[in-house]
């Protein structure tokens, strides 16, 4: 697959249709308006088309994974870059507000019990006309109150970071502990990985991130010049080939902005590859003649990218697709060399071609 875009030269029936009349000037005005003009060179054989671009998390693929109590990190259980299924424990910390919240479970779970052991009770004992209603009636109220007190003391250790499983241990074993183990809360990479042991660690502070592998997208700052190789959908490589990716957006350009965003999200996971690692977006290079220009030559007209071709007649917006590094662009297209191209004064032309029309 071939990136590179020919410059397309608009014949003389596609310009009378699409732009106004040739611009005719003469020496002196073309000179008020600072045009000057140079003839068109031929570049080297070789076409870049490729761009330094780096790995990104694809949306909604990223997770920040922080505590809700202050603590000690006491052991780090994974390194940068690792792969975890969910549920794996990422590192452990030594949290004492976490000792009260645990005997409070117990004591609600406690509670709980009792009094569902007692409703029970009451109720075989309403059976055999032992009791009046009443006290059922008031086992129930007790047995509710205590369920719930117990369903509210496990969910703030849920928030705390202690899972259903750790809960369920901690009622079997009777025994309360400090440590709480940060689980996954997806399968994924560590990414950003903040933290060592012997750290303190705030309530909410960041610890890590888990990233979704098989998700990642890559963005590319692209000369507003060259934008026009990429288009939503279109399939580019990475990486000089070591993937594959489908474009998801190219960014418009912003006023006089010299370059454009373009996303593009990976077809399949890359090993090795994590958010804010670099890389390269396109084909490394493809052999086609091609024709240097300076970046000034290079404007916007009607949405399209133009340069202005000195004719015979006067100057002639020609629509191209060129692919720039700020500096330069270079284009290929059926130009046989020395045509001569606007290279400054291009925005006055522009405007002085736009006031004819």
């Amino acid at each position: 697959m071939n990136l590179l875009l020919k410059l397309a030269l608009v014949s003389p029936c596609w310009l009378s249709m699409a732009f106004a009349a040739d611009l005719n000037l003469t020496p002196a005005q073309m000179q008020a308006l600072g045009v000057r003009l140079e003839p068109l060179q031929a570049a080297s054989s070789t076409l870049q088309s490729a761009y330094p671009a780096r790995f990104m998390p694809a949306p909604g693929q990223e997770r920040v994974i922080s505590t809700m109590q202050e603590g000690l990190v006491s052991r780090v259980l994974v390194v940068e870059g690792q792969s975890v299924k969910a549920g794996q424990g990422l590192l452990e910390l030594q949290v004492p507000a976490l000792l009260d919240q645990q005997l409070a479970l117990l004591k609600a779970n406690s509670r709980a019990q009792l009094a569902k052991a007692a409703l029970l009770r009451y109720r075989q004992l309403l059976a055999e006309g032992l009791i009046a209603g009443k006290k059922v009636i008031e086992a129930e109220a007790e047995a509710a109150t205590a369920e719930a007190e117990e369903r509210a003391a496990s969910t703030a250790l849920r928030l705390s970071g202690l899972s259903a499983a750790q809960q369920q241990r901690l009622l079997s074993r009777q025994q309360v502990d400090s440590g709480l183990v940060i689980q996954a809360t997806q399968s994924g990479q560590v990414a950003g990985l903040k933290v060592t042991p012997g750290q303190r660690v705030q309530a909410a502070e960041e610890l890590l991130r888990l990233i979704s592998a098989s998700s990642l997208w890559v963005e590319a700052d692209v000369p507003a010049a060259a934008a026009g190789i990429f288009r939503s959908g279109q399939s580019v490589p990475v990486g000089n080939g070591a993937a594959e990716a489908v474009v998801v957006s190219v960014a418009a350009q912003s006023g006089n902005a010299q370059s454009v965003k373009v996303r593009a999200r990976l077809k399949s996971s890359l090993p090795g590859a994590l958010p804010g690692m670099t890389t390269t977006l396109g084909e490394a290079s493809a052999q086609s003649a091609s024709w240097q220009l300076p970046q000034t030559a290079v404007t916007r007209l009607d949405g399209k990218t133009v340069v202005f071709l000195k004719a015979a007649t006067g100057f002639a917006p020609v629509e191209v697709q060129a692919i720039g590094d700020g500096r330069t662009v270079r284009v290929s297209g059926a130009f046989k060399g020395g045509e001569l191209i606007a290279v400054s004064g291009v925005t006055a032309l522009r405007n002085a071609w736009q006031a004819e029309r």
